[in-house]
Protein backbone atom coordinates (compact mmCIF):
# COMPACT_ATOMS: atom_id res chain seq x y z
CA UNK A 1 0.00 0.00 0.00
CA UNK A 2 2.85 2.28 -0.22
CA UNK A 3 1.30 4.40 -3.52
CA UNK A 4 -0.91 5.57 -0.88
CA UNK A 5 1.93 7.88 0.33
CA UNK A 6 1.74 9.95 -3.34
CA UNK A 7 -1.36 11.78 -1.70
CA UNK A 8 0.44 13.15 0.71
CA UNK A 9 3.44 14.71 -1.43
CA UNK A 10 1.08 18.01 -1.26
CA UNK A 11 3.85 20.26 -2.37
CA UNK A 12 2.72 19.56 -5.85
CA UNK A 13 -0.43 20.10 -7.34
CA UNK A 14 -0.55 17.03 -9.60
CA UNK A 15 1.62 14.07 -10.13
CA UNK A 16 1.89 11.29 -12.78
CA UNK A 17 2.63 8.08 -10.77
CA UNK A 18 4.47 5.31 -13.40
CA UNK A 19 5.43 1.58 -12.08
CA UNK A 20 9.19 0.82 -12.34
CA UNK A 21 8.00 -1.64 -15.16
CA UNK A 22 6.50 1.27 -17.63
CA UNK A 23 8.81 1.70 -20.87
CA UNK A 24 8.16 5.12 -22.41
CA UNK A 25 8.36 5.16 -26.33
CA UNK A 26 8.14 9.29 -26.36
CA UNK A 27 7.84 11.76 -24.27
CA UNK A 28 4.99 12.21 -22.18
CA UNK A 29 4.88 15.51 -21.22
CA UNK A 30 1.37 16.42 -22.89
CA UNK A 31 -0.33 13.90 -20.95
CA UNK A 32 -0.63 16.55 -18.01
CA UNK A 33 -2.70 19.04 -20.48
CA UNK A 34 -5.15 16.03 -21.27
CA UNK A 35 -8.53 17.01 -20.46
CA UNK A 36 -8.77 14.02 -17.61
CA UNK A 37 -5.75 15.09 -16.07
CA UNK A 38 -8.06 17.76 -14.43
CA UNK A 39 -9.11 18.24 -10.82
CA UNK A 40 -12.60 17.83 -10.86
CA UNK A 41 -15.29 19.11 -8.57
CA UNK A 42 -16.95 15.32 -7.36
CA UNK A 43 -20.27 17.36 -6.81
CA UNK A 44 -20.45 17.38 -10.42
CA UNK A 45 -20.67 13.57 -10.97
CA UNK A 46 -23.46 10.75 -9.92
CA UNK A 47 -22.71 9.89 -6.14
CA UNK A 48 -20.95 6.78 -5.70
CA UNK A 49 -22.55 5.24 -2.77
CA UNK A 50 -20.27 5.61 0.24
CA UNK A 51 -21.42 3.17 2.59
CA UNK A 52 -21.72 5.30 6.53
CA UNK A 53 -18.23 3.35 8.11
CA UNK A 54 -16.10 5.28 5.23
CA UNK A 55 -14.85 9.13 5.01
CA UNK A 56 -16.87 11.12 2.34
CA UNK A 57 -15.46 11.37 -1.08
CA UNK A 58 -13.34 15.07 -1.18
CA UNK A 59 -15.28 17.34 -3.05
CA UNK A 60 -12.70 18.00 -5.44
CA UNK A 61 -9.93 15.52 -6.86
CA UNK A 62 -8.29 13.86 -9.39
CA UNK A 63 -7.27 10.20 -10.25
CA UNK A 64 -6.94 9.19 -13.95
CA UNK A 65 -5.56 6.00 -15.56
CA UNK A 66 -6.63 3.91 -17.95
CA UNK A 67 -7.30 0.26 -17.78
CA UNK A 68 -5.20 -2.55 -17.63
CA UNK A 69 -4.00 -4.47 -21.08
CA UNK A 70 -4.56 -7.90 -21.59
CA UNK A 71 -1.02 -9.01 -22.10
CA UNK A 72 0.67 -8.18 -25.47
CA UNK A 73 -1.61 -9.73 -27.50
CA UNK A 74 -4.14 -7.09 -27.90
CA UNK A 75 -5.59 -5.09 -31.38
CA UNK A 76 -4.12 -1.23 -31.30
CA UNK A 77 -5.40 1.13 -30.17
CA UNK A 78 -6.78 -1.94 -27.49
CA UNK A 79 -10.73 -1.58 -26.79
CA UNK A 80 -13.13 -3.18 -24.74
CA UNK A 81 -15.32 -4.04 -27.63
CA UNK A 82 -12.06 -6.08 -28.75
CA UNK A 83 -11.63 -7.80 -25.35
CA UNK A 84 -8.34 -6.13 -24.73
CA UNK A 85 -8.71 -5.26 -21.34
CA UNK A 86 -8.30 -7.23 -17.99
CA UNK A 87 -10.94 -5.33 -15.98
CA UNK A 88 -12.60 -2.78 -18.36
CA UNK A 89 -13.60 -0.31 -15.70
CA UNK A 90 -10.85 -1.15 -13.38
CA UNK A 91 -8.10 1.77 -13.67
CA UNK A 92 -4.54 0.29 -13.69
CA UNK A 93 -1.78 1.84 -11.16
CA UNK A 94 0.90 1.28 -13.29
CA UNK A 95 0.30 4.84 -15.35
CA UNK A 96 -1.88 7.48 -12.98
CA UNK A 97 -1.98 10.74 -12.65
CA UNK A 98 -3.41 12.29 -9.14
CA UNK A 99 -3.94 15.50 -7.22
CA UNK A 100 -1.98 14.96 -3.39
CA UNK A 101 -4.58 15.73 -1.17
CA UNK A 102 -4.59 14.79 2.46
CA UNK A 103 -7.99 14.61 2.27
CA UNK A 104 -8.05 11.80 -0.11
CA UNK A 105 -5.35 10.26 1.69
CA UNK A 106 -7.57 9.97 5.00
CA UNK A 107 -10.88 8.84 2.92
CA UNK A 108 -8.78 5.48 1.35
CA UNK A 109 -7.53 5.35 4.83
CA UNK A 110 -11.03 4.54 5.98
CA UNK A 111 -11.50 2.41 3.45
CA UNK A 112 -8.32 0.40 4.60
CA UNK A 113 -9.16 0.14 7.84
CA UNK A 114 -12.42 -1.80 6.98
CA UNK A 115 -11.70 -5.31 7.01
CA UNK A 116 -12.70 -7.30 3.83
CA UNK A 117 -14.56 -3.74 2.10
CA UNK A 118 -12.28 -4.64 -0.64
CA UNK A 119 -10.70 -7.23 -2.70
CA UNK A 120 -6.98 -7.11 -1.50
CA UNK A 121 -5.47 -8.99 -4.61
CA UNK A 122 -3.94 -6.24 -6.40
CA UNK A 123 -3.14 -3.88 -2.80
CA UNK A 124 -3.50 0.06 -3.44
CA UNK A 125 -4.81 -0.77 -6.97
CA UNK A 126 -7.71 -2.75 -5.63
CA UNK A 127 -8.60 -0.10 -2.69
CA UNK A 128 -8.64 2.79 -5.34
CA UNK A 129 -10.90 0.66 -7.82
CA UNK A 130 -13.43 0.41 -4.87
CA UNK A 131 -13.14 3.63 -3.40
CA UNK A 132 -14.20 5.28 -7.34
CA UNK A 133 -15.85 2.62 -8.45
CA UNK A 134 -14.86 3.35 -12.17
CA UNK A 135 -17.82 3.09 -14.86
CA UNK A 136 -17.45 2.17 -18.28
CA UNK A 137 -17.11 5.54 -19.54
CA UNK A 138 -14.38 6.57 -17.32
CA UNK A 139 -12.12 4.22 -19.71
CA UNK A 140 -9.93 6.57 -22.03
CA UNK A 141 -6.65 5.51 -23.88
CA UNK A 142 -3.93 6.65 -26.05
CA UNK A 143 -1.21 4.47 -25.53
CA UNK A 144 2.32 5.88 -25.62
CA UNK A 145 3.43 3.81 -22.80
CA UNK A 146 4.02 -0.06 -22.74
CA UNK A 147 3.39 -2.05 -19.16
CA UNK A 148 5.50 -4.80 -19.44
CA UNK A 149 8.00 -6.76 -17.38
CA UNK A 150 10.24 -6.00 -21.08
CA UNK A 151 13.46 -7.02 -19.66
CA UNK A 152 12.42 -10.71 -19.45
CA UNK A 153 12.12 -13.01 -22.16
CA UNK A 154 9.80 -15.15 -21.13
CA UNK A 155 6.61 -13.38 -21.28
CA UNK A 156 7.17 -11.06 -23.61
CA UNK A 157 5.49 -11.32 -27.50
CA UNK A 158 7.73 -12.72 -29.63
CA UNK A 159 8.11 -10.18 -32.18
CA UNK A 160 9.02 -7.85 -29.59
CA UNK A 161 11.56 -9.55 -27.85
CA UNK A 162 14.52 -7.88 -29.95
CA UNK A 163 12.84 -4.48 -29.16
CA UNK A 164 12.83 -5.07 -25.87
CA UNK A 165 16.37 -6.48 -25.73
CA UNK A 166 17.74 -3.58 -27.30
CA UNK A 167 15.90 -1.26 -24.89
CA UNK A 168 17.27 -3.31 -21.98
CA UNK A 169 21.17 -3.30 -23.52
CA UNK A 170 20.50 0.71 -23.73
CA UNK A 171 19.11 1.71 -20.11
CA UNK A 172 22.40 -1.12 -19.11
CA UNK A 173 25.01 0.68 -21.06
CA UNK A 174 23.92 4.26 -19.90
CA UNK A 175 24.23 3.12 -16.02
CA UNK A 176 27.09 1.61 -17.15
CA UNK A 177 29.01 4.66 -18.75
CA UNK A 178 27.48 6.66 -15.49
CA UNK A 179 28.53 4.24 -13.14
CA UNK A 180 32.48 4.69 -15.03
CA UNK A 181 32.13 8.58 -15.04
CA UNK A 182 31.63 8.30 -11.14
CA UNK A 183 35.15 6.34 -10.38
Amino acid sequence: MSKLRAWELTDYSRLLMLDGDMLLRRPIDNVFDELNATIIDSRSIPEKEVKHDENPIPAKYLLAGGPEVRGTLHHFPPSRENGDFIHPTGCNLGFVMLAPSREMFEYYMSILKIEGRFNSATMEQSLLNYAHRPEEEDVVGNVASIHEKWWTDSKNYPPLRKWYRSKKEEMEKFYIARDAANT
